[in-house]
């Protein structure tokens, strides 16, 4: 029988406190390195570093695989301001920890050679094995194979990590708590930096706002994410402290997301949103209905109308023109249209196209003539335009096993466990609806990592041959 830990509400705020002293304490070194001396500054990041690692391994060893999950939040301004980093990369560096640490727990548990095989590993390998193969077809041989390198040494970390680091569900839990910690951290961060672009009058450059020069999409994504987090766990026997503690991170995280004015990322939010409310609707008397249909559409409204119009015009359908010139289209809207078509055109050249596609990092040579990073902003085109309906059949199998083992959980747990499950089914949707717009498959590594932590949860739950009946009872 499974007995996961329930904290208190005086845990959860210890937890809190420490959690926020400890990252304060961290990026106030950070910065007192960046003002110091070029040796001074390496020194006290190399220490800051060290000290951390000690603190974090010991105290809160969840937070290296949410900060490797979150290193592209952090990466662009480690670079501008710590040289250290343009000579030790910022993601290899904390990937490395992480995996070190997976492995270090996993022979701490006498599992290093014993491995079990979590649910989704197979078509992960397989899915990788279409992408190697692919590289040996490839018109764009360098960036695909940087393509391929970066795949392997990142994203088949991340789903490592996920499966094999948690070994129990409270540290499943702290896991999804840390991620709501570090994505509110850096909300705080990006508020100073919105008051500053206030006091210098410069309005316009809040209505994109980031995280210190992070992309927008990624911002709101990594942002809203944690947000649909507190929504799920949100639980009215909770005490009024930690309501209103967890009402407020959610107010400021929801205001972020929507300055970040990013379309994907908020349109796929609401989509999720849709799903969970309608979910909730169907459990309520039939009579509510319109009334909460009708609250809902005039709450939208009201916020629509209370925005600027350099705001909304970023949604305007009727700016999908094209260039004559160059003969691409000049919206964002259009831009992502067009590429959705020329990846689908890609696939369709021939049957051997169709079936094994282009090759890994074959599009960018389908719209400019020189080799370089670029991609159709739609995960599932990508994958067909260059591995073709092999690897988007693999691909979509790895997503329903993972799908299917986060429902069997949500069906057998009850209390927390079932609560933190549907989170990560929830995560593991949205990010698949913001890959749809925007990043390829190693900017939505996001992904991989929340398949990895599902396999480990199912492990938690069905790997002893545990009874739903103890699952629930435990629950």
């Amino acid at each position: 029988m499974i007995s996961p830990i329930a904290p208190s509400a005086n845990n959860f705020v210890r937890l809190a406190l420490v959690s926020f002293l400890s990252i304060v304490a961290l990026a106030a070194l950070v910065f007192v390195a960046v003002w110091a001396s070029e040796h001074m500054r390496i020194t006290i990041l190399l220490l800051s570093l060290s000290g951390s690692a000690v603190l974090f391994i010991k105290k809160w060893p969840e937070f290296f695989p949410i900060l490797y999950f979150s290193s592209y939040i952090f990466k662009g301004i480690l670079l501008e301001t710590v040289s250290f980093f343009n000579i030790v990369d910022f993601t290899i560096l904390i990937s490395s920890l992480s995996v070190a640490l997976t492995l270090a727990k996993l022979g701490r548990r006498n599992e290093l050679w014993l491995m079990k095989i979590p649910l989704g590993m197979v078509p992960m390998m397989l899915f990788t094995g279409v992408l190697a193969m692919s590289h040996l077809y490839t018109i764009s041989y360098e960036y695909g194979g940087y393509k391929l390198i970066s795949f392997i040494a990142f994203n088949l970390s991340l789903f490592f990590v996920g499966a094999y680091f948690p070994n129990t569900h409270s540290m499943l839990k702290r896991l999804v708590y840390s991620y709501i910690f570090i994505a509110i951290f850096t909300t705080f961060l990006s508020a100073y930096v919105l008051y500053s672009f206030i006091q210098q009058g410069e309005l316009e450059k809040i209505l994109r706002l980031s995280f210190l020069g992070v992309n927008p999409i990624a911002f709101s994504a990594y942002i809203s994410g944690a947000l649909l987090c507190i929504i799920i766990l949100w639980d009215n026997k909770w005490r009024l402290t930690k309501k209103l503690l967890f009402f407020l991170c959610a107010t400021i995280l929801f205001s972020a997301a929507l300055l970040a004015n990013s379309r994907g990322p908020m349109l796929s939010f609401l989509i999720v949103i849709g799903f969970l409310f309608l979910r909730k609707m169907i459990k309520q008397p039939r009579f509510q209905y319109i009334l909460i249909f009708f609250a809902a559409i005039a709450f939208v409204i009201m916020l629509v109308s209370l925005l600027p119009e350099n705001l909304t015009n970023r949604y305007d359908i009727s700016q999908l023109t094209s260039n004559q010139a160059n003969k691409l289209p000049v919206n964002t809207v259009a831009t992502r249209l067009h590429f959705w078509s020329v990846s689908i055109d890609m696939a369709l050249k021939s049957p051997q196209t169709f079936l094994f596609g282009n090759g890994i990092g074959s599009f960018v040579r389908e719209i400019y003539t020189y080799d370089f990073r670029w991609y159709p902003h739609n995960i599932f085109f990508e994958i067909l335009s260059e591995q073709g309906m092999v690897g988007l059949v693999i691909f979509l199998f790895l997503i329903g096993t993972a799908g299917f083992s986060a429902s069997r959980i949500i069906q057998s747990a009850s209390g927390e466990q079932k609560k933190i499950a549907i989170t990560f089914l929830v995560l593991l949707i949205y990010f698949l609806l913001c890959a749809q717009f925007s990043g390829d498959l190693n900017d939505n590594r996001r992904i991989w990592f929340i398949i990895g932590l599902i396999g480990a949860q199912y492990r938690l739950v069905f790997g002893n041959g545990e009874r739903a009946e103890d699952l629930q009872n435990a629950g």
